[in-house]
């Protein structure tokens, strides 16, 4: 598997995305059919997006009829994956309790992406609690490295496996205990290379409303 693109398919970096919107290379709704055939065909052995999102390709036309208006969004028509601790489609961190669990509302960081119209293509793995270097739990079983299932993909969030995969050119995920940045540092296999942007802030900087652990 090639994990690295210079080309607009589906290993293309989220700039060249969004260069390509801005510009009208491409639609929106193009880009995220070819990330959803991706993600039917290749998510199955990494196991890495376990929620899909309710209809992508309407919110990638609303996106593309926005721009065709002339509103030019930073994020707008830019498919992404949230980690499933956040609220938005199913919020359970990998614990049987939290099974039903429904949010009244959007969290903060789906509220900014989303609101920005950035299109959801659905909600990565996670350990229980997010408290583990990897992702596995019972509802959603084991996420793995899609170059070698026998390494793990890292936590508090495996949606790193997403973008190395080719299935999002985003994750936006969450790290209280900088596991994200020990998959850059110290995992040198993909997809610690997967491009991610770490920002350790400590806690109580960062709004960590609508998100679970």
């Amino acid at each position: 598997m090639t994990l690295v693109s210079t080309e607009l398919d589906a290993f293309a970096p989220a700039h060249a995305v969004l260069s390509a919107l801005r510009e009208r290379h491409l639609s929106s709704r193009e880009i995220v059919q070819m990330h959803l055939d991706r993600i039917g065909r290749d998510n199955g052995a990494p196991n890495a997006i376990v929620v899909p999102a309710n209809e992508p390709l309407a919110a990638a036309d609303a996106a593309d009829r926005l721009r065709t208006e002339g509103e030019q969004g930073a994020v707008l028509g830019l498919p992404v994956t949230l980690t499933e601790s956040m609220h938005v489609l199913g919020t359970t961190v990998g614990v049987p309790q939290f099974k039903e669990f429904v949010a009244a509302d959007y969290g903060a960081v789906p509220q900014g992406v989303l609101g920005a119209r950035a299109v959801l293509l659905g909600e990565t793995n996670v350990p229980p609690m997010l408290a583990d270097w990897q992702s596995t739990n019972p509802i959603y079983g084991r996420t793995v490295n899609p170059s070698n299932a026998a390494v793990t993909p890292g936590g508090s969030t495996g949606g790193a496996a997403a973008i190395a995969a080719g299935l999002c050119p985003v994750e936006f995920g969450s790290d209280i205990g900088v596991s994200a940045a020990n998959r850059m540092s110290r995992i040198r296999e993909p997809p610690s290379d997967a491009p991610q942007l770490h920002n350790r802030s400590g806690l109580g900087l960062r709004v960590f409303a609508g998100a679970r652990a």
